[in-house]
């Protein structure tokens, strides 16, 4: 009798854990799709392009499980403005099944485009395109900038403004340069034409927001793709400077460079002090 009990409660036992185990399978809803298409004078994949040229990329998707909501494009993870103005583009009645789009830009700098699809349901896809951009070095072996006057300077155009050029020319301006502390101890600077106005000594307002940081980088034997180590990060808007110091700095263009500073001449009086500098800038 008591082995007709053990045996009927493994029976009851393989009975409940085989019910178990039929329990019906959760359907699984599929993302939708997308891809880079090929087309005739646009680009479906990684490419190295020359600085100044205009791309173009078309992509298509499709959907999953649930009709298409949303497409965005970024650029190295920030939204790109150059689709739909930085925003997420929601798709129509006639767009939400399948769905292509298209965007031509110039890249002035290398760059990962990433292409996102997604549903209402929340699911994604995404591909990204890298676009390299070769970057070449211009180089001005000396520039002189003084404190009285020619203190304005940009990387850009290689030339020196004087104070009445500023307000014409502030967006160009990424180097300027100035004096504070007393004449037993004068503190000299680099600064941003913004800054430079922020603080009253300039004219007009405004002026492009650049930046300068201390630099480990060897400013005689930098390369090209070394420059591309210089970010904004603990930087700032204006940095003191002592002879032989090497500062990197991003342009009014958004160019990287580095900033050596060949020499400092200080008058008597601690005024119509001058500054020799060299730059290494992206072009």
């Amino acid at each position: 009798m008591k082995i007709l009990s053990y045996i009927t409660t493994i029976g009851v036992f393989a009975i409940a854990t085989l019910v178990s185990s039929c329990k019906k399978t959760e359907e699984v809803v599929p993302p939708p799709a997308i891809g880079a298409v090929a087309k005739i004078g646009y680009i479906s994949s990684s490419t190295t392009i020359q600085n100044g040229d205009s791309v173009k990329i078309c992509w298509a998707a499709v959907k999953g499980g649930s009709e298409l909501a949303t497409s965005t494009v970024t650029l190295n993870g920030v939204a790109f403005v150059g689709f739909n103005g930085g925003q997420a583009k929601s798709m129509n009645d006639n767009q939400k099944i399948g769905y292509t789009d298209e965007i031509q830009f110039k890249p002035n700098a290398t760059g990962d485009y990433n292409f996102r699809i997604t549903a209402a349901d929340g699911k994604s896809a995404s591909f990204t395109i890298t676009v390299v951009v070769p970057r070449t070095l211009k180089e001005i072996k000396s520039q002189t900038l003084g404190t009285n006057a020619a203190t304005y300077f940009s990387s850009s155009t290689g030339l020196v403004y004087q104070e009445s050029d500023f307000m014409a020319n502030k967006n160009k301006i990424d180097i300027t340069f100035a004096q504070t502390g007393t004449v037993a101890k004068p503190i000299l600077l680099l600064m941003s034409s913004a800054q430079r106005s922020f603080e009253g000594l300039s004219t007009g307002t405004g002026g492009s927001s650049n930046y300068f940081k201390k630099s480990m980088l060897s400013y005689d034997s930098l390369t090209a793709p070394q420059i591309n180590q210089i970010n904004t990060f603990l930087s700032t808007q204006k940095i003191e400077i002592t002879k032989g110091g090497i500062y990197e700095f991003v342009n009014a263009s958004g160019n990287k460079g580095l900033i050596k500073v060949n020499d400092i001449a200080l008058d008597s009086a601690g005024i119509n002090t001058t500054i020799n500098i060299a730059i290494k800038v992206q072009q």
